[in-house]
């Protein structure tokens, strides 16, 4: 993929991801010791927040606090990880000084603010894992957690009321309890490139205790949770298994489990959408003889092998169909025992039979976000395989999603001189189509940036452009207008279209002009006429994004946009 022409910030986390990518550990950390503090500035900062995606997007972690550096591999005391985290409430960065193994004696609980950065070195925690408890902004990434079957604890339980939590290649597995908890009012979660080995009851994203299987529904309803390009491999059940919330599974590799793969009931709102599920009947067991769980001895499930593949998916509802229809009368029950399911493009490999269908999807809610999507291929498999872990070179993006009235894939690589697309990821909301004649912008709740939509004309940007665009404000925002060469980002046009009238941001060119006036309906009409000075690159790029005043990126506000329709780019003959 040929990389875009970038400017500034974008620039920076662009060359800030191909380090990244680019980079032996070694390299990388000496990049990493060149910066003084975790901002956006650091290109190992910013190639990191780069990659954030689905609903745990905004997670900041320990931006623009400090580094903290652990030393020493001991338990507790001075320069351990433990110290690092417990007992400090200032945002903080944490790194590693070299390849560490940590033998835990209990969980490590995880504060607000914080970034765990394995990246660089080789982090193995054993026996226990995080606690991540009424907590916002935690980003833990690039760390092996093995609990060796050893202890009841979970690699990471996020719990209480937790949100705007990133969990990122991690190698997580063997533990008595499950490997990942979403549970208990937390929300905003996305766990990402993770690879789940050895292990039994994987994961639980809500877990429901009480015989009314709805007594949580007001807190664990509103959870939402996102799972992508993550390696469920020699698991026995629960990848995952998904109750009440609001849930994004896509592009994730469930490869030979012994008893099923994934689960969803209780009312879940599922969007599930190209998963692979790979599974041998004829291969050996992997799996000790016994399990020790909380709930007691479970004998392994290495039986069930040669007919595992029809259970890549469990029947919709059925984990909790028995329950649900004891107590249906007992607590009045209104909600479903099965799922709402919105699927499409999960297959299967060997004798996998993936048997998902879509289950009253007008319930389920289109993502807020663009996410990366790969269409699900052998090629893509292996690829997650590789990737997936605690792999120090992340794998390319081969594609990208954005939210519309259908889910719809437009690669990130194609040409864009046929329609408009996002700028940047992440920073705004379609409603609509972008190819259609109308659609609205709509920014994302604490996205710094730019929100809109660009478009680049491959036709001599030296000649004078008129822009028209029809516009109606959503809350109180204005459009913004740029015209600019891609080459020059500083050749360029910026007006604040106002119900009042239009004005131009910063210097112009000489006779370009704008003019912005009531149509009808509620919407308005902008119009810029110009020639951009010293445009070299034979591409005009036009941006519409919302503004506030004379602010062109305005902090991100749920609510706040605008609506385009008939959008007209031409040269002036």
């Amino acid at each position: 993929m040929l990389a875009p022409r970038l400017s500034g910030w974008s620039r920076q986390v662009f060359g800030g991801l191909l380090l990244s990518v680019l980079m032996t550990p070694s390299a990388f950390a000496q990049v990493a010791r060149e910066c003084t503090a975790p901002v956006l500035k650091c290109p190992d900062i910013a190639a990191l927040l780069e990659e954030r995606e689905g609903y745990g997007r905004n997670a900041q972690g320990g931006l623009n606090g400090e580094f903290v550096v652990v030393t020493s591999n001991a338990d507790r005391g001075p320069g351990t990880l433990r110290d690092a985290l417990e007992g400090n409430q200032k945002p903080r960065w944490v790194r590693f000084a070299s390849d560490m193994t940590i033998t835990l004696k209990s969980q490590i609980q995880v504060p607000s603010n914080v970034t765990i950065d394995g990246r660089g070195h080789n982090i193995a925690l054993y026996e226990y894992g995080f606690g991540v408890y009424n907590a916002s902004n935690v980003i833990i990434t690039h760390v092996t957690i093995d609990g060796r079957f050893k202890t009841f604890s979970q690699a990471v339980d996020v719990a209480n009321f937790s949100r705007n939590v990133w969990l990122n290649h991690l190698d997580l597995s063997q533990f008595n309890a499950r490997l990942v908890n979403i549970k208990n009012g937390s929300t905003d979660v996305t766990m990402s490139w993770i690879k789940f080995h050895n292990h039994n009851k994987v994961m639980l994203l809500n877990n429901v205790t009480t015989k009314n299987q709805f007594a949580s529904w007001d807190r664990d309803s509103l959870a939402r949770v996102t799972l992508h390009h993550s390696w469920f491999v020699d698991t026995i059940q629960r990848n995952p298994r998904a109750q009440l919330g609001v849930f994004h599974i896509y592009n994730n590799l469930i490869e030979n489990w012994d008893f099923y793969g994934m689960s969803f009931s209780l009312e879940a709102r599922a969007t599930v959408e190209g998963n692979m599920f790979a599974n041998r009947a004829d291969r050996v067991c992997s799996h000790p003889d016994a399990f020790e769980t909380v709930e007691g001895i479970e004998r392994n499930f290495c039986k069930n092998i040669p007919k595992a593949g029809a259970s890549a998916v469990l029947p919709n509802g059925s984990a909790d169909r028995a329950a649900y229809q004891e107590r249906a009368a007992q607590f009045n029950y209104t909600h479903d025992y099965r799922a709402f399911l919105k699927v499409r493009d999960n297959i299967g490999f060997g004798n996998a039979q993936v048997v998902i269908e879509d289950y009253q999807p007008g319930k389920v809610p289109v993502p807020p976000y663009c996410y990366t999507y790969d269409k699900p291929s052998a090629a893509l498999a292996d690829r997650i395989r590789k990737s997936a872990g605690v792999q120090q070179v992340r794998s390319s993006k081969a594609g990208q999603s954005c939210p519309t009235t259908a889910i719809i894939a437009a690669a990130q690589s194609a040409p864009v001189a046929s329609g408009w697309k996002l700028l940047g990821r992440n920073l705004a909301t379609v409603g609509g189509s972008l190819e259609a004649p109308q659609f609205s912008v709509l920014e994302v709740d604490g996205a710094l940036g730019r929100h809109g939509v660009s478009r680049i004309i491959t036709q001599p940007s030296d000649a004078v452009w008129s822009i028209e665009v029809n516009y109606k404000p959503i809350g109180d925002r204005d459009l913004g207008i740029v015209m600019l060469d891609p080459a020059s980002p500083r050749s360029r046009i910026a007006v604040i279209c106002r119900s009042d009238g239009a004005s131009f941001q910063g210097m112009h060119p000489s006779g370009a002009t704008a003019v912005s006036k009531s149509v009808n309906g509620g919407f308005y009409v902008c119009r810029v006429q110009g020639k951009i000075a010293s445009a070299s690159s034979g591409q005009l790029r036009v941006d519409l994004v919302t503004a506030n005043g004379a602010d062109m990126q305005p902090p991100g506000v749920t609510g706040q946009g605008v609506t385009l329709r008939n959008i007209r780019v031409q040269p002036v003959h």
